[in-house]
């Protein structure tokens, strides 16, 4: 898939370990690779600021968690000043392939 393909290019070594130690269950690794791309895009968007690499200051920080209703909860950091924990929320719906992802602060 095309989107293993860009991984190198918004995914940080950080992010695979998290992924490694507490995988999405149910999910293929393209999936997964789609959750974090979906999320840091929402993440992108929340912050507004601009000059924000995705693989360098948008990192997973802890263990994804599935949530009913085929969610996840993904705990991320914004590595900028100020320095940012935010939680991210992503859905799958299967039936589309289509991957949905927010901040809500």
């Amino acid at each position: 898939p095309k989107i293993e393909a860009i991984a190198h290019k918004f995914m940080h070594p950080a992010d695979y370990a998290n992924l490694a130690l507490y995988p999405l269950q149910g999910y293929t690794p393209p999936q997964q690779l789609a959750f974090m791309w979906s999320a840091k895009e929402s993440l992108f968007k929340w912050y507004s600021l601009g000059q924000v690499d995705f693989k360098e200051h948008l990192q997973l920080a802890g263990p994804v968690m599935p949530q009913p209703g085929n969610s996840v909860a993904m705990p991320f950091e914004i590595k900028k000043q100020p320095f940012i924990k935010l939680p991210v929320t992503g859905v799958f719906f299967q039936n589309i392939q289509l991957m949905l992802a927010w901040v809500a602060t």
